[in-house]
C-alpha cells in the first residue's frame, strides 16, 4: 500500500498558502551522521516558479520530480511560457494513474506539495497523492501525522496571512505534530513569493530565527 509505505518514513510535511507567499515545511530524514545534510534534502525545484516537497520513499520521490521536471520544460519549450501549476498536477496525476492500471509497475510511494506564485493566480498549494488525487489548498498536511497535523491547521489557519505568520504556522504545526521534540536542525522550509517568486529553500540561520519564535 503506498499510503503505508510513506508513513512509515515516520515523517511529516506541511504546505500554507499567505496572502502574498506559499510556504512548505518538514522534517529532515533521519540520516548517518555523516551524510552532508543538503544531499538528503526533500525539497525540490521543478521549474523557475515552482517548488516542491516530498514525503515518502526518497528514491521514487526523485522519480517523481525528475518527472515533473520534464514535463515542465516540455510545456515552456513548446508554448513558451511556464507551466502552471494546476496544468503540472494534471498531467503528473495523468501519469501516476496508468501506473494503478498496469501489473507490472507498482504505484510510487510518495505525496508531492507544490507551490507557486505568480502575477497571475498569485499564491498556490497542491497536493498530489499515490492515486492520482489532486486539489489546490489553503493549508494542507501529508505524511505519518498527517491527521493531527491536518486538524491544528483547522484551527489555527487564518486568511490572508504574511509571509512570516505562514511560516509560523508552519513551524507550529510540524512540532504539534511531532511526538518528541522538534528543533530548528530537523526542519526545511521552502517558499517563494510575489516578491521572490523563485523557489528558494531557508538556510539554517534563518530557519533557526523563526524557530525562536516559535
Amino acid at each position: 500500500m503506498p499510503n503505508r509505505a510513506i508513513n512509515l518514513e515516520n515523517i511529516t510535511s506541511v504546505g500554507v498558502r499567505g496572502a502574498e507567499c506559499a510556504v512548505v515545511a518538514t522534517q529532515k530524514a533521519q540520516t548517518d551522521q555523516f551524510v552532508v545534510g543538503s544531499t538528503a534534502t526533500q525539497m525540490f525545484t521543478i521549474s523557475n516558479e515552482i517548488g516542491c516537497v516530498m514525503t515518502g520513499r526518497i528514491g521514487d520521490s526523485r522519480a517523481q520530480v525528475a518527472t515533473a521536471r520534464y514535463e515542465a520544460r516540455l510545456f515552456q519549450t513548446k508554448f513558451n511560457f511556464e507551466m502552471p501549476v494546476n496544468a503540472l498536477c494534471d498531467r503528473l496525476a495523468d501519469i501516476i494513474q496508468a501506473y494503478t492500471q498496469i501489473g507490472a509497475i507498482r504505484p510510487l510511494a510518495c505525496s508531492m506539495i507544490l507551490i507557486s506564485c505568480n502575477d497571475e493566480v498569485g499564491p498556490c498549494v497542491y497536493k498530489l497523492d499515490p492515486a492520482a488525487n489532486y486539489s489546490g489548498y489553503r493549508a494542507c498536511a501529508t505524511g505519518a501525522r498527517m491527521t493531527v497535523a491536518q486538524r491544528y491547521l483547522e484551527c489555527n489557519y487564518m486568511n490572508n496571512m504574511c509571509e512570516m505568520k505562514a511560516i509560523n504556522l508552519a513551524i507550529r504545526t510540524l512540532k504539534a505534530a511531532t511526538p518528541n521534540k522538534l528543533n530548528a536542525d530537523g526542519i526545511e522550509i521552502g517558499l517563494l513569493s510575489k516578491t521572490r517568486p523563485t523557489f528558494r529553500t531557508l538556510v539554517p540561520d534563518e530557519v533557526k530565527f523563526h524557530c525562536k519564535y516559535n
